[in-house]
């Protein structure tokens, strides 16, 4: 279940497309990932002021690093890296796999 504060995020999660060609790649992007993972997700609303990601998205990492997160910046290329590989003809691989794997592409900033 993917909780989500923005309609129109939501919405074209759900319609699998959007108007906009720059959410569409998102959309796209998403939309294999999902098909390769098999996931079945549901998209549910929430109120931006009950979304616990709405502030490290907008870069206020206050609450959840009081609640014990670890903050990590991810490079573009590294982001890439790791879609590539889910998305390429690799075996399936964990999170933590993926991470260390592209260790040689300073993943972390």
């Amino acid at each position: 279940m993917f909780h989500i504060d923005n309609s129109a995020a939501q919405s074209a999660l759900i319609n699998a497309g959007s108007s906009n060609q720059f959410s569409s790649a998102i959309v796209y992007t998403y939309l294999e990932l999902e098909q390769h993972l098999q996931l079945r997700p549901w998209f549910a609303r929430v109120g931006t002021y009950s979304n616990i990601a709405d502030g490290p998205s907008r870069g206020d990492y206050i609450l959840v690093k009081s609640l014990g997160a670890d903050v990590t910046t991810v490079t573009e290329e590294c982001f890439e890296f790791i879609v590539e590989r889910i998305l390429g003809n690799h075996e399936r691989m964990t999170p933590m796999e993926a991470e260390d794997g592209c260790g040689e592409h300073r993943c972390h900033e």
